[in-house]
């Protein structure tokens, strides 16, 4: 859960847990549901990839996006301050 910014993106996604599902929102885009597809690796059944990175304790830092093949790997860091 939490915040996570991109600054290749300049934007902000903030990840939010309702009813047991995780959710994503972002400008103009509100609580799209996503699904789980590996350990750490979500989609939203529209070929877009977020896969949450951990440090070495295995605490969530970050996520990389990607997307049908055209955006891979773009660094989302997550705001610290939350936790």
């Amino acid at each position: 859960m939490g915040n996570y910014f991109s600054e290749e993106l300049e934007t902000n996604y903030t990840f939010a847990l309702e009813n047991k599902a995780l959710k994503l929102s972002y400008y103009n885009n509100l609580d799209i549901t996503l699904y789980p597809v590996e350990i750490n690796k979500f989609g939203n059944q529209n070929r877009t990839l977020y896969h949450f990175t951990t440090n070495k304790s295995g605490k969530i830092i970050g996520l990389l996006l990607s997307c049908d093949g055209q955006v891979k790997n773009i660094e989302f860091l997550k705001d610290q301050t939350q936790d």
